[in-house]
């Protein structure tokens, strides 16, 4: 019996190098190569002194979930899933207060992107994808919602420490905006130039210019982006009273400067933009933006707290894709105020307000009331 017993008491040692040498599976090595990301977030919005509307309020919740897989070292594909109306590509939000019904979830990304060995610092994109321009610092939406995600194809190269500068860089592009078998195709060629240099002690400014062509968005009896105008000017031309096709046609440049500066603990962000259509029918055709931010949003108990002033003509930007956050999408001047606080890394809150007004109208006079009327969001979000 003693020697059962000191035989079951033995412990067997295996070398290290035994160990080591084990093969890891290869379920192992997919799920290394998988990256999974997400957020939700829960708002309360209130619009109240509107123009000929009622004060509304609102309960909207946004979930989205994405995943990246890395097949190789030189190829990514990847997708997401989001919440929203389908057939509104600018607000991946679900208002709640439908009798109940359920949520419609959607596919807003599916792409493939490839970044050859011989040049990590250069890219191609194709499917479904965010745009990749660079966005003011303060506020980013004017000329290209952040929800709208362009189908089609993206390449894009940088240089780094060249000529003095932090990068130098360069984004081309070609999207597919509306494909109808009855009419001729809707798309996009896009362009934009980068660069960052030094802008003095602990400051890094980053200059860049973009060019977004549309060909006619009302191509033969294509009505599909007409539809969704917000705002920009339209005309009759076939004299039977409905407007048939925008005033102008679209060809925008968008310049924007941010500014950064970290010598005080946290940054400080000034932005500023341009815009242009150079191709526009009226004299409505251009807006600016500047803004400053304090703080972050990063971490716990981090704070960022933000301004800014734009003002948009009625035709500087193209509405069916630009932002919707304002109760005005174009023809307007605006103040932006902003808080944000963050719980935890992972939790935070952001109270948003706006304060509108139209700029002018165009063959609309019943609508150039120049009342403000406010927008005020309060947002909880939850990065997954």
């Amino acid at each position: 019996m003693s020697l059962i017993v000191a035989g079951a008491l033995c412990l067997v040692v295996v070398p290290q190098e035994t160990i080591s040498a084990q093969p890891v599976p290869e379920w192992a090595r997919a799920l290394e190569r998988l990256k999974f990301y997400g957020d939700f977030r829960l708002r309360y919005e209130r619009d109240f002194e509107l123009d000929d509307q009622p004060d509304r309020d609102r309960t909207r919740i946004r979930g989205r979930i994405g995943l990246n897989y890395q097949v190789s070292d030189q190829l990514l594909v990847g997708a997401r899933l989001v919440t929203g109306d389908r057939n509104d590509p600018n607000s991946s939000h679900a208002t709640l207060g439908g009798g109940f019904d359920d949520l419609e979830i959607n596919l807003d990304q599916a792409f493939v992107t490839y970044r050859p060995d011989w040049s990590a610092d250069s890219y191609i994109t194709a499917g479904k994808f965010q745009n990749p321009f660079y966005h003011n610092p303060v506020y980013a939406e004017l000329t290209w919602d952040n929800d709208v995600q362009p189908e089609g194809a993206v390449t894009g190269h940088s240089e780094y420490d060249l000529a003095g500068l932090e990068e130098l860089g360069f984004t081309v592009g070609y999207y597919d905006l509306v494909d109808e078998r009855d009419t001729s195709d809707v798309n996009m060629v896009v362009g934009e130039l980068k660069g960052s240099f030094e802008a003095g002690p602990q400051s890094i400014a980053t200059l860049a210019t973009s060019y977004i062509y549309y060909s006619d968005p009302t191509p033969g009896t294509s009505d599909l982006l007409l539809e969704r105008n917000r705002g920009n000017a339209v005309v009759d031309t076939t004299g039977n009273g409905m407007p048939d096709q925008f005033a102008s046609d679209f060809g925008i440049w968008h310049t924007v400067l941010g500014v950064t500066y970290s010598g005080l603990g946290a940054p400080i962000a000034f932005g500023a933009e341009y815009i242009k259509n150079t191709r526009a029918e009226v004299d409505d055709d251009s807006g600016y933006a500047v803004g400053a931010a304090w703080g972050s949003a990063a971490r716990q108990d981090d704070w960022r707290v933000y301004y800014q002033w734009q003002v948009v003509e009625q035709d500087a930007v193209f509405s069916p894709i630009s932002q919707d956050d304002f109760i005005l999408t174009t023809n307007h001047r605006s103040h932006l105020f902003g808080v944000n606080y963050q719980f935890t890394d992972k939790i935070g809150l952001h109270l948003w307000a706006l304060v509108s007004a139209r700029d002018q109208a165009f063959n609309t006079p019943t609508t150039d009331s120049d009342n403000n009327q406010w927008r005020v969001r309060l947002d909880l979000n939850v990065k997954l």
